[in-house]
């Protein structure tokens, strides 16, 4: 019971300080995101095949802030004159993994819902 009120607590807080310093729509990325890594789009130039890149993910609602080391996988056009950058995550901790592995399945059943 206490621990589930201090998860719920936690939650709160998180929420409280990101409405009061929320992101700048600029400052959003949208990604694609599993268990083993990510994609996002860049510009050509920006990444590179073998690059790593330090990555703290804020995942809605519950605004968790997973971290990893991720390493570019491959670089593909997207047909927009940007690029698709799919990357493996290299390093990361047990419970980012989980949390980011709780908030896919969810996603998930969202979407099914929707259908």
């Amino acid at each position: 019971m206490v621990k589930s009120l201090n998860g719920k607590l936690d939650s709160l807080a998180r929420i409280m300080a990101f409405q009061q310093n929320p992101l700048q729509p600029d400052d959003w990325q949208d990604v694609t995101l599993s268990e083993g890594g990510l994609a996002f789009s860049a510009s050509p130039q920006a990444w590179q095949t073998g690059d790593r890149l330090a990555i703290r993910m804020t995942l809605p609602p519950e605004l968790f802030q997973p971290r990893a080391v991720a390493q570019v996988l491959d670089v593909q056009a997207d047909g927009t004159g940007g690029v698709r950058v799919h990357t493996g995550f290299i390093r990361i901790q047990d419970g980012d993994r989980q949390q980011i592995t709780r908030h896919v399945m969810r996603w998930q059943i969202r979407q099914r819902q929707n259908e």
